[in-house]
C-alpha cells in the first residue's frame, strides 16, 4: 500500500484544495472569510481560532494527500498508524487518523482543540510521521492567529476600547499564502522528493532601510521597511526558496513598522476624545513611534519607546505551520522524507542570508554614530532586528525566536552590534541601571510614573546622570517598584543569530541523521540514490551530496548479500525503485512484508560500526506568529504637572531612549518630534 489511489474513500472528507481565510486587506475581512463568520454569527476570538484550526489542518492533510498518491513513501509498516476507519452512528465507514475530519469546537482554549484531534487520530498519525510531537505547538501557533485576528476585527469580547490593527504597509495578500500553500507545497513539493526549496530563503539583495510609498508613489506616514531590495522594490525576486525558517513555525520576510500607529497611541491612553480630536485636525506629523507630544489633547507621552515592528513573514500563517510539520517529518530517523533535503544547501544560504540581515542593520546602527539624523532610524532599525534575534536560556535548554516585550521607555537600544558579543549582551554597559523608572500598583494594574525623581535621565551627550530615585516600597501611598535597564532575564540570557542558535545544529543534526539511517536501518532500499527509470533522485544524493549518495550504493550492495534483506517490503521498494527491487527478488527476497527497523537480534547489522550514535531530534524554537503583536500601553493618561516640566525643560534633562539620537536637545529647543 505504498501508493494510496486518488480517488480513495480515505481522502473523501477532504476539500478540493487549500483555503486561507486570513483577512486580506488592512483591518477588514474580505468576501470569503466574512461570509464564514457571518453564517457562523460572528468575529469572536474562539470562532475565529476555529476557522484557523480548520484551515491549517486541511492545508496539512493536502501536503500529506499529494504524497500518498504520488511519491509512493508511506511505508505498509506505517499505514496501520496513518490511516483507518470508523463507523458512524448511522452504520458508515468514516476515515480516522491522517485524513479524518476533525470537529473542531468554537474554542481559543489549546486542550478542546487538541482533544478535537486526538478524538480522530489526527494527532496519533502526525506523531506517527514526525521526529518530535509537534500537534501541540500548532494548535499554539492556531490560538496565536485567533487572538490576532480577534484584534483584527475588534472582537469586543476581547479589547472593545482598542481600534481595529492595521496590517503592514505590504498588505496581506490571502491569495499568496494560499498560493504558498496550493502552488509552493501541494502542487510542486508534497509529490516530489526534493523539498529543499521549502526552506531556502525567499528573499535577496541588499538589506536597507527605506521609507515606503503606496502604490501611487505617495510616501506612507510612519510606513518603513527594513529589507533586502531589487531597486525599489522588496527583493522576493531574488530569493532561491519559500522562506520557511527550518525547525521554526516562522517565516523570514520584512521587517516594517505599522502605519498610522499614532493614533494607536493616543488610542491606548484611555482618552477617545483626544484620539477622535487628533484624528480630526492632524496637527502632528506621523512619526511611526511614541515620542511626539500631544499636549493640549489631554495626552502626554513623556518617555520614549521604541516603534511599533511587525515581521511580515508571520502573515503567513498556515504554510509556516505546515512546513514545521514537514521539517519534524524530515528529522525522523529512517524515514524516506529524510532525504528529500539537502542539509547542507538550507545550512549555507541561511548562514548568509542572517549575515546579511545583521551585517546591514549593524552598519546602519553604526553610520548614525558619526552624522545627523532626523529620521528616527536608530530606534527603528535596532527595534526591527529584534524579531530575529534568539534568545537563549537556561544554558541553551530553551531557545526563542524573538526579543519579547521590547516596548517599554529605554535609555538606548537594547540591540548593539555587540549583542552577541560573549560577556556583552543586551544595551550599552554605561547605560545600565537598577531602576530606569518606577511603578505603582493601581486598581488598575502597575502604573508608570511620571515625574520627578520617577526615572533615570541622560545629560546632552547621552550620560546617564541618576538612576530614578524611586525603588521598592510605597509612593504616596501605593505599593511602588522599580524597574532595571536592562530586565533581569534579558540580562541573564544571551543572544544569537537564527541561524546559530537554531538552523545550522538542525540541519547539521540532520546530515548526520541520514548517514546513520543509511547504516543501522533498511531506508537504503526506500529511496532512490540516483534516478531509476526516469524518476529523479532524492534531493540529499545530488549536487553536493556524493558521498551521502555513495554510501547508500554501497550499502544496498551490502544489503543484497545481508539476511536483514528479508525484512524489506517489496511493494514499497516496487514503488520507490523497480529496478532495484528487481535485484532484491533475484537475491531471493520474497513477499514478506517488512519494516523501517532491522528486527531485533535476528539480523547483523548492516555495518558492524556505524557512523556517531543515535541522537534525539531537535525540537522546534519557541517563538511563534503574533506572539507580542501589540505593545502594552502602560503609563499614565494625565500629563506631569506644570513644575515637572518647567523643571525638565530649565535643567535640560528628560527620559530618552536612543543614544544615537538628541531627544533633549528638541525638548530644550521646544520642538515636537
Amino acid at each position: 500500500m505504498a501508493f494510496i489511489p486518488k480517488g480513495s474513500p480515505i481522502f473523501d472528507q477532504l476539500p478540493s484544495q487549500f483555503e486561507s481565510f486570513f483577512p486580506s486587506e488592512q483591518s477588514f475581512a474580505d468576501g470569503k472569510l466574512a461570509s464564514v463568520l457571518a453564517r457562523a454569527g460572528g468575529t469572536n476570538i474562539d470562532l475565529l481560532t476555529r476557522v484557523q484550526a480548520e484551515t491549517i489542518t486541511q492545508g496539512l492533510q493536502l501536503v500529506q494527500q499529494q504524497k500518498a498518491i504520488l511519491v509512493g513513501d508511506f511505508l505498509t509498516a506505517r499505514m496501520p498508524q496513518l490511516v483507518g476507519f470508523a463507523t458512524d452512528q448511522w452504520g458508515q465507514k468514516v476515515p480516522q487518523g491522517l485524513f479524518a475530519s476533525v470537529p473542531f469546537p468554537t474554542s481559543a482554549i489549546e486542550d478542546p482543540l487538541l482533544n478535537a484531534m486526538a478524538g480522530v487520530g489526527l494527532n496519533l498519525a502526525l506523531n506517527a510521521i514526525s521526529a518530535v510531537p509537534i500537534v501541540g505547538k500548532i494548535i499554539g501557533l492556531v490560538v496565536n492567529i485567533g487572538m490576532a485576528l480577534a484584534k483584527l476585527f475588534r472582537a469586543q469580547d476581547l479589547d472593545p476600547e482598542l481600534p481595529p490593527l492595521l496590517l503592514p504597509w505590504t498588505k496581506y495578500g490571502r491569495d499568496k499564502d494560499e498560493d504558498l500553500v496550493n502552488k509552493g507545497l501541494i502542487l510542486t513539493t508534497a509529490g516530489r522528493v526534493d523539498w529543499t526549496h521549502v526552506w531556502l530563503p525567499g528573499l535577496g539583495g541588499v538589506w536597507s532601510y527605506e521609507r515606503v510609498s503606496d502604490d501611487d508613489g505617495k510616501e506612507m506616514p510612519g510606513g518603513r521597511v527594513f529589507a533586502p531590495l531589487d531597486g525599489k522594490q522588496v527583493g522576493w525576486s531574488k530569493g532561491i526558496g519559500l522562506g520557511a525558517i527550518p525547525n521554526t513555525l516562522r517565516v523570514a520576510g520584512p521587517v516594517q513598522t505599522l502605519v498610522d500607529n499614532r493614533l494607536r497611541d493616543l488610542a491606548y491612553s484611555g482618552d477617545k476624545a483626544a484620539a477622535n480630536e487628533w484624528e480630526r485636525q492632524k496637527r502632528f506629523v506621523v512619526r511611526g513611534d511614541s515620542r511626539e507630544k500631544a499636549e493640549g489633547l489631554g495626552v502626554f507621552n513623556e518617555i520614549e519607546r521604541p516603534p511599533s515592528v511587525i515581521d511580515t513573514g508571520a502573515f503567513y500563517p498556515a504554510f509556516a505551520g505546515i512546513a514545521g510539520q514537514m521539517w519534524q517529518q524530515v528529522q525522523q530517523p529512517g524515514n524516506p522524507d529524510m532525504f528529500k533535503v539537502e542539509a547542507n544547501v538550507v545550512r549555507d544560504a541561511w548562514q548568509d542570508y542572517w549575515g546579511a540581515f545583521f551585517e546591514g542593520g549593524f552598519d546602519i546602527l553604526n553610520s548614525l554614530r558619526t552624522k545627523k539624523n532626523s529620521d528616527d532610524q536608530a530606534l527603528w532599525i535596532w527595534a526591527a532586528l529584534t524579531p530575529y534575534i534568539c534568545v537563549i536560556q537556561q544554558n541553551g535548554k530553551s531557545i526563542t525566536l524573538g526579543m519579547a516585550n521590547i516596548d517599554r521607555p529605554h535609555p538606548g537600544p537594547l540591540v548593539t552590534s555587540k549583542i552577541f558579543t560573549k560577556g556583552h549582551g543586551p544595551g550599552t554597559l554605561e547605560l545600565r541601571t537598577p531602576s530606569l523608572y518606577a511603578e505603582v500598583r493601581t486598581p488598575q494594574g502597575w502604573d508608570q510614573l511620571e515625574g520627578p525623581g520617577d526615572m533615570a535621565v541622560l545629560d546632552s551627550s547621552g550620560r546617564l546622570l541618576s538612576p530614578a530615585r524611586i525603588l521598592a516600597g510605597t509612593h504616596q501611598g501605593l505599593e511602588a517598584r522599580s524597574q532595571p535597564w536592562p530586565t533581569g532575564v534579558e540580562l541573564f540570557s544571551y543572544y544569537q543569530r537564527p541561524d546559530q542558535a537554531i538552523i545550522t545544529p538542525a540541519c547539521d543534526a540532520l546530515a548526520r541523521a541520514q548517514l546513520r539511517s543509511l547504516e543501522t536501518t533498511l531506508v537504503c532500499a526506500y529511496v532512490r540514490p540516483v534516478e531509476s527509470q526516469g524518476m529523479p533522485a532524492y534531493a540529499a544524493f545530488t549536487g553536493k551530496g556524493t558521498a551521502l549518495r555513495d554510501r547508500c550504493l554501497a550499502i544496498r550492495a551490502l544489503l543484497l548479500k545481508h539476511e536483514a534483506r528479508f525484512e524489506v517490503d517489496l511493494a514499497d521498494v516496487d514503488a520507490v525503485d523497480p529496478a532495484y527491487a528487481a535485484q532484491l527478488r533475484k537475491s531471493g527476497v520474497g513477499t514478506k512484508a517488512g519494516s523501517m527497523k532491522l528486527s531485533g537480534g535476528k539480523a547483523r547489522p548492516l555495518v558492524e560500526h556505524p557512523s556517531g550514535k543515535d541522537e534525539a531530534a531537535i525540537p522546534p524554537a519557541d517563538g511563534l506568529a503574533f506572539d507580542e503583536l501589540r505593545p502594552q500601553r502602560r503609563g499614565r493618561a494625565d500629563p506631569p504637572g506644570r513644575l515637572w516640566k518647567a523643571l525638565a525643560i530649565g535643567a535640560g534633562v528628560a527620559a530618552t531612549g536612543a543614544g544615537a539620537y538628541a531627544y533633549m536637545k528638541h525638548r530644550r529647543q521646544g520642538g515636537a518630534m
